[in-house]
């Protein structure tokens, strides 16, 4: 009996898993592939962190259609598979449904914007709990990678706080009480305060710490807020409501957005190449404007349930968080 080898795969309908003979070529994978989902052709195969496009097709540059499997160790890789859609047929013509007084289209004004780009794929927003740490938890999966590489935790928001704040007490000369506004020992034990809000420093140091561009998208301002801009060769982006954070992520499948699966979402691009998928973050932020998703954190009247300090606008909340060490914030709503 001759050996075998098992490709896992991840397609629109689901996981599952090829067997070759352990000298299959490239070319003979992307049959098994084809052959599983029905005779569909294949439009890319995305594999390795970050994902690649692995050039199967015999008009591509570089083909590795002749390679085995097994030199190129993607058998030990779990392959997401984008097929070609198939046409489907056009619906018999149908009577108008009666309309009903007071009743309309459904809105989805609510529902987090997808923003189809110019490669096909979509742009999609994981919206993060509104838990005091949505900065962290928006952060984790982008620096999951570099963090393994450099034998990190940052498994959960309370481990990547303590990543962030060795980090400062280790650069005194560039975390500084001039800079912190406080000691850097004081700043540390706000920081690891689970109530605690994440912000431009904390950004500072994850991009300085993993090499990585931090691209904050304000919905507010439709602007671009850049943490290690020009320094570094990879970029990711994140969502900046006024008073949370979200991070944006490329999907291959249609509907990626709706299953909540995360496990094959790209959260970071070369930045050399990746102007289109900024140009998409911008689009959905004006989208999410529109539909109120803004705070306008200038304006904001806010209370500290801990002490009863009323103020208005962003500088004013950090300074009074900043000098009382308090973090049960609340915002007074214009009735």
């Amino acid at each position: 009996m001759s050996a075998t080898i098992t490709v896992r795969i991840q397609m629109p309908t689901g996981p599952g898993q090829v067997v070759l003979d352990d000298d299959a070529t490239v070319g003979q994978l992307v049959e098994a592939i084809k052959e599983k989902a029905g005779g569909t052709e294949i439009h890319t195969i995305k594999y390795g962190w970050p994902s690649a496009a692995l050039k199967f097709k015999k008009d591509e540059d570089d083909s590795v259609r002749d390679k085995t499997v097994k030199s190129l160790n993607l058998h030990r890789e779990r392959l997401t598979v984008v097929l070609f859609e198939k046409p489907e047929p056009a619906p018999e013509p149908a009577s108008a449904p009666p309309q009903v007084d007071g009743a309309g289209p459904s809105s989805n004004e609510h529902d987090p914007p997808t923003i189809r780009l110019p490669t096909g794929n979509d742009l999609v927003l994981r919206v993060m709990a509104d838990d005091n740490s949505c900065m962290y938890t928006a952060m984790m999966p982008i620096i999951r990678q570099s963090a393994q590489e450099r034998d990190m935790d940052v498994s959960t928001a309370g481990a990547l706080r303590q990543v962030i704040g060795q980090q400062i007490l280790s650069q005194p000369d560039t975390y500084n009480a001039a800079v912190l506004e406080k000691s850097p020992g004081a700043y540390v034990n706000n920081l690891l305060n689970p109530q605690s809000w994440g912000g431009s420093i904390e950004l500072n140091v994850l991009s300085e710490l993993f090499d990585i561009e931090i691209c904050v998208v304000s919905v507010s301002s439709g602007s671009v807020i850049y943490q290690g801009e020009g320094q570094h060769e990879r970029r990711c982006v994140i969502l900046w409501s006024g008073i949370h954070y979200d991070r944006v992520v490329e999907t291959f499948f249609a509907g990626a957005a709706d299953t909540g699966d995360t496990e094959f979402d790209v959260c970071t691009w070369d930045c050399a190449t990746s102007d289109h998928i900024l140009k998409g973050a911008l689009e959905m932020a004006a989208i999410l404007k529109e539909n109120n998703y803004a705070h306008d954190s200038n304006a904001a009247v806010y209370s500290c349930k801990q002490c009863g300090w009323v103020g208005q606008g962003e500088k004013e909340l950090i300074k009074h968080c900043k000098g009382t060490g308090h973090s049960e914030i609340q915002t007074i709503e214009d009735k």
